[in-house]
């Protein structure tokens, strides 16, 4: 214990916890290789309650995501769109599925920013159903829900992209369906994110994280 450093605290939330309450960032990174899971989305969602219980100052949250779990993704969708602060989202090398959902709940309450070298990968997702001919059903009616959401979220926050510059939502949503029907997986870098409206800017240049921090 004696040898620890000064800012020992800091740095065991960091690694710990995946947060840094002194400068309010949140690292939100799957824990293991098959993806986002409900611990991941319960310590994101403990990490942004704790932030917003210190103050209603923004929050920087750093990403690295392949996707994963459905269910845990939304819930941390949800927990950033109810939230009383602002954001500025960073997303480094993967942006994928639920990945490149979450980072919409931002859209209209602060930026969303993407590294160059960030893969986005734009699907429907992808499912295993298994049970009785009524389970089936259930669970075949569910994942149209979710899909049609899917296209919701995107469609509203695409509509700043210059890609879409002119188009009603209507038309958005249409070219997404026809980019996915025909791609199935829509790969984009950084840049092409931005074009089409998945994020607000590239980090680089004067875009740093400090400067984008002054804007929100």
């Amino acid at each position: 214990f004696m040898n620890r450093p000064s800012n020992y605290s800091a740095l065991s939330n960091w690694h710990d916890y995946g947060v840094l309450s002194s400068t309010r960032e949140i690292f939100l990174s799957p824990a293991d290789d098959d993806g986002l899971s409900s611990k991941d989305a319960v310590t994101f969602i403990k990490n942004l309650v704790m932030l917003e219980s210190l103050s209603s100052d923004p929050v920087v949250i750093h990403q690295y995501n392949v996707g994963g779990d459905q269910s845990a993704g939304l819930a941390i969708y949800d927990a950033i769109i109810t939230s009383k602060c602002k954001f500025l989202f960073i997303c480094y090398g993967s942006a994928s599925s639920m990945g490149s959902i979450i980072p919409q709940a931002v859209f209209g309450k602060g930026i969303r920013a993407t590294h160059a070298n960030c893969e986005w990968v734009i699907h429907e997702g992808a499912c295993e159903l298994s049970g009785t001919t009524k389970q089936f059903i259930s669970n075949a009616e569910a994942l149209k829900r979710s899909k049609n959401a899917m296209y919701d979220i995107y469609t509203k926050c695409c509509k700043k992209g210059v890609a879409f510059k002119g188009k009603k939502p209507e038309e958005i949503k249409s070219i997404l369906k026809r980019r996915l029907n025909v791609k199935e997986d829509w790969i984009l870098s950084g840049e092409q994110a931005v074009e089409y409206g998945f994020a607000d800017v590239l980090i680089r240049g004067k875009n740093s994280i400090e400067t984008l921090l002054k804007k929100i």
